[in-house]
């Protein structure tokens, strides 16, 4: 029997009331991505003999009691397309074994694809050929922004580009199933939702059974499935088939059952993911090699806020130029340096210098740096992901003049193993002997001791003269204070020099210039700093000396 292909009014459905204004919603939707460039969902072909996106065999997936289109020697089917994104598919598959189960097999083409292969920047032939066959066309939104939802907005984009175009028995839709809020576009329009608030997530299998036993006629779902009867009735009535009715109590178990397995797939979802470690990725266009000695300045480190203002950045993601231009002139240069030191140091062997430590711009905080993956893509481009874990500080003890005495004593102490011990990496003598890029590594670290003495001084509350009277004569801390003053900022403009020189000639420069001064502060501090160590051992154990009472008071 041939039957013409008229487009009659009264073939029209009327909208369901979870269509609102979907259709107007995509249509814009479409157009947008269908010229998109998107990126690919995961997927299988539900269908016996049909390849996945990238051609290659399909897998078949329950499909009992199916009669194909050849079987029936080309009786026309009512065409339902699940387009999802990868993170969503169980929910998807919910949704189609639902269907699946209570339609009329016998006239409906229930299609999905959740092969999982990408296919390149165009529709698969065999989505788009599936796609003009599609009548009812679901999509299953959760809002997530990931990658995947390009591929979803390319199906509806080519859905809604040929509906205008495409002869079917029945209107074309759009149906779509949320989670909790449609996209912010699509403020007011309505449509299934399949979302559960904590409450009803916490529920077991027996206690969510008995919540949805009073279902009925009126459910979104129940409704969704009335309106697929309705179109499948449409179908028969081309063979000269009477319709086929559903009863309320077949709807209600349908509706269940689909209400069930949503529920079971939304329990395996994640409630919320932390990631209590701060993060950067350093994104390189450029080749680098072991020679490279600085990262070009196009590339681009990105991070979240929390991480990002630990170097004062209020972006997510900056050009490496634009963060050492910007960056505290306090601490760009060894924040640059440090992060240059652990990238380029995996590119020539498998484990990275992790023993970097950087100090953060604005609460003085010390983080370990640790490169934790280094990506290398065909084009030669380079991804490097670092962790920036927080130094943990040990908590004072003993009464606080006792413990502002021991602090004082360990600055000094420390600043005298800088510079006065013979085997420090920090001494002249082993600036002079070193390699340019032996010495470009003390320099980094030179400065790195420098601020940890400087914010250990302000947080042991001794970055006042004042405090140090308590220890010594006023004398000493004055002569200090003009012969050291001068030296550190000359010291570590040396320093910062030497990290920035370019080439052989500029490097033996600065190194000469720095073994210079680093050779002054020997000469000018030697005899003031053992003078004060003197004096702060000698109050630390008068200190330790007194009564419990006495030292309590005393602080």
């Amino acid at each position: 029997m041939q039957i013409r292909k008229v487009r009659k009014k009264s073939s029209k459905l009327p909208q369901l009331p979870y269509e609102g204004k979907l259709l107007a919603f995509y249509t814009t939707l479409g157009k947008l991505f269908s010229r998109s460039i998107g990126y690919w969902r995961k997927g299988v072909s539900m269908k016996p003999g049909r390849t996945g996106r990238n051609g290659s065999p399909a897998k078949s997936v329950e499909l009992t009691g199916r009669i194909t289109t050849d079987e029936l020697g080309g009786v026309e089917k009512l065409g339902i397309f699940i387009s999802y994104a990868s993170e969503d598919m169980q929910l998807a598959l919910a949704i189609y074994n639902g269907i699946k189960a209570h339609v009329d097999s016998d006239f409906t083409d229930v299609w999905i694809d959740v092969e999982g292969m990408k296919s390149g920047f165009d529709l698969n032939s065999q989505i788009r050929d599936q796609l003009k066959k599609t009548d009812i066309l679901v999509v299953v939104y959760t809002g997530q922004e990931k990658e995947s939802h390009g591929f979803t907005g390319l199906e509806v984009g080519y859905f809604m580009r040929d509906q205008d175009e495409i002869y079917r028995p029945v209107e074309r839709r759009l149906v779509v199933f949320y989670l909790d809020k449609m996209p912010m576009v699509a403020a007011g329009l309505k449509g299934i939702r399949i979302g559960l608030d904590k409450a009803e997530m916490s529920l077991d299998e027996a206690k969510y059974r008995k919540k949805i036993d009073t279902v009925d006629d009126d459910h979104a779902i129940s409704l969704f499935l009335q309106d697929i009867e309705t179109s499948v009735n449409v179908f028969r009535h081309r063979i000269a088939l009477p319709d086929r009715n559903h009863s309320k109590e077949d709807r209600r178990l349908s509706s269940q059952g689909i209400l069930l397995n949503l529920f079971k797939a939304l329990q395996t979802r994640k409630d919320f993911e932390v990631s209590p470690q701060r993060k950067i990725v350093v994104s390189v266009a450029d080749d680098l090699t072991g020679l490279s000695e600085e990262l070009p300045g196009t590339s681009v480190m990105s991070g979240d806020q929390a991480t990002m203002s630990i170097f004062g950045i209020g972006e997510t993601s900056v050009f490496w130029e634009n963060f050492v231009e910007n960056a505290s002139a306090q601490f760009k240069l060894i924040w640059k340096s440090t992060i240059e030191k652990v990238v380029f140091s995996s590119l020539d062997q498998l484990e990275a210098d992790n023993s970097q430590i950087i100090v953060s711009g604005a609460h003085q905080d010390v983080y370990r740096v640790i490169l934790t993956k280094r990506i290398r893509y065909n084009n030669g481009s380079s991804e490097f992901h670092l962790y920036l874990v927080k130094v943990l500080k040990p908590n004072s003890l003993g009464n606080e003049r006792t413990t502002r005495i021991l602090k004082a004593l360990g600055l000094c102490s420390r600043f005298r193993f800088m510079f006065f011990e013979k085997a420090s990496d920090f001494c002249s003598s082993m600036f002079e002997i070193g390699s340019l890029s032996q010495c470009r590594d003390s320099a980094r670290a030179l400065m790195r001791e420098l601020e940890f003495l400087s914010r250990d001084s302000f947080e042991a509350k001794l970055n006042d003269a004042g405090v140090w009277a308590d220890f010594t004569d006023w004398p000493t801390i004055i002569e200090l204070t003009k012969v050291y003053r001068p030296l550190d900022k000359r010291l570590k403009a040396a320093a910062q020099n030497m990290l920035v020189a370019k080439g052989d000639e500029e490097g033996e420069k600065a190194k000469a210039a720095l073994v210079e001064i680093i050779r002054q502060v020997e000469s000018a501090m030697d005899q003031p700093n053992m003078t004060l160590i003197r004096a702060l051992s000698a109050a630390l154990i008068a200190n330790l000396q007194k009564p419990p009472s006495v030292a309590v008071d005393a602080g």
